[in-house]
């Protein structure tokens, strides 16, 4: 579990998110829970659990997205302590605090991402990292159709993840 600096905001995975004294140590209020076959983390009553299920890869509804970044960059911007979990806490968790912050901040998605990669590693997904695109406030999301078209386009040009997958 890293904490993205200067951010209120830790990402890890699931077993992070599960571990009460690791939180209560770094006094984490908001347990952020992404991944979908994960066990649901039983946290003390004063601490704060939002599950978003998303899956790590396309087909993830524009409402339900929306409602994770949204959720999420309230969290930060009220400088609520929030650790964002995912399975491995490599994709999912990096993806969605980068549109997060992006709003919180007004840089780019793919600058979050930079900023989040310096202090945690990430290897976003292809489909998940296509339903984000940059804007100057906030990240688009969408559906499966234009997805695929992004994926088949990305496809096709040389270094296809270059955006979103860092090598350190």
């Amino acid at each position: 579990m890293n904490q993205i600096l200067p951010h209120s905001l830790w990402i890890g995975n699931a077993g992070d998110g599960r571990s009460p004294r690791l939180l209560c140590d770094l006094e984490i209020e908001a347990v952020f829970q992404l991944a979908t076959d994960e066990p649901i983390p039983v946290l003390p009553r004063e601490m704060m659990l939002i599950r978003v299920p998303i899956t790590d890869g396309v087909g993830n509804s524009p409402e339900r997205m929306e409602f994770a970044v949204s959720t999420l960059a309230h969290l930060i911007q009220n400088k609520r302590k929030t650790l964002v979990c995912c399975s491995a806490g490599a994709s999912r968790s990096p993806a969605v605090a980068a549109c997060a912050l992006s709003r919180v901040t007004g840089q780019s998605p793919q600058e979050c991402l930079t900023l989040i990669h310096k202090h945690h590693p990430t290897d976003v997904a292809p489909g998940l990292s296509y339903q984000a695109v940059e804007k100057p406030t906030s990240c688009r999301f969408f559906n499966r159709r234009e997805i695929r078209g992004l994926i088949s386009l990305a496809n096709s040009r040389r270094g296809r993840h270059e955006f979103v997958r860092f090598h350190p």
